[in-house]
């Protein structure tokens, strides 16, 4: 028998006009989170020292009709350009890292997630590819937003 495990990579980018450090504070203040991200709700450090290896953060999200709360472990932490999570639910895995990169006088922000597992399926036949990718753009506006009023 031959498993063929599907995956999906969706990636979004925006330029924010201010440093890598501005944007990793602005994103790494999980208690901050309320004011301007309304994509990732009701955020909160889990376990360990926040924004570290093995740290847990949770929060919720509602792609559709149903809020879903979302258990991520901390797996790499590059200060103040990169944090990528993973977690799981209902069959399905993700892998989720954000990057901040130096460019000119700003930064190209950058979220992607690898979906994979044998939910998969189900879950774009509930929330198509094009409903995740324009929570990922929200999310990425809002914080610039939020780091270029800082």
């Amino acid at each position: 028998m031959t498993i063929i495990e599907r995956t999906i990579v969706i990636r979004e980018s925006l330029r924010i006009a201010a440093p890598p450090e501005r944007v990793w504070r602005v994103f790494t203040d999980l208690e901050g989170w309320p004011r301007w991200n309304d994509v990732a709700r009701s955020p909160k450090h889990r376990k360990g020292e926040p924004w570290t290896l093995g740290a847990e953060v949770a929060f919720t999200v509602k792609p559709w009709w149903k809020s879903l709360r979302i258990c991520a472990e901390v797996i790499e932490v590059r200060r103040p350009t990169a944090v990528t999570w993973v977690g799981s639910s209902g069959g399905i895995f993700g892998k989720h890292t954000f990057m901040f990169e130096a460019d000119g006088e700003g930064t190209l922000a950058t979220t992607m997630e690898i979906f994979s597992g044998p939910g998969l399926g189900l879950m774009w036949l509930v929330m198509p590819q094009a409903r995740v990718r324009e929570l990922f753009v929200r999310w990425l506006h809002t914080l610039k937003a939020e780091a270029e009023g800082r």
